[in-house]
């Protein structure tokens, strides 16, 4: 099973209060790059997830989970990096009621800001959240009666 998405977001018009506002740094949604383009704020342009699961025997299943996010304009007006989230997991069908899964969360050990978007004005604007857990490992036992 194979499912992959892409999206690509860009600002294509904006009244002239909006863009003189963006242009100055006091927009809460647009940021512009200096060259008169502008760009949504505390949302990658360029988003892709892959979902890929594998079952190579009838009671085991792997799957690989990625999401990619291009670089972004955070809150306060600064180019935040993208990156690149791989999670890793695995279950095992021990019998029809039994089941032991085991998973690796952001495999790559992902350090980049998260997009967010802080209150205007508020003493908590940041340019992102670190959202991102370090790499870790989980196991679960499912019992279905």
């Amino acid at each position: 099973n194979l499912i992959v998405s892409h999206s690509l977001v860009k600002v294509f018009g904006a009244t002239d209060e909006q863009k003189k506002i963006a242009k100055v740094g006091n927009s809460m949604y647009l940021a512009d790059d200096g060259n008169d383009n502008l760009h949504f704020k505390a949302y990658p342009e360029s988003i892709f997830r892959a979902n890929f699961i594998v079952k190579p025997i009838p009671k085991v299943s792997v799957g690989i989970n990625a999401l990619y996010y291009s670089k972004w304009y955070s809150p306060i007006g600064t180019v935040a990096d993208g990156g690149l989230i791989l999670n890793l997991s695995s279950q095992w069908n021990i019998t029809k009621t039994l089941q032991w899964g085991v998973s690796v969360k952001n495999l790559l050990n992902e350090k980049n800001l998260s997009p967010m978007n802080s209150n205007a004005g508020g003493e908590d604007i940041s340019s992102g959240t670190p959202a991102w857990e370090t790499t870790t490992g989980w196991t679960t036992i499912r019992l279905n009666f």
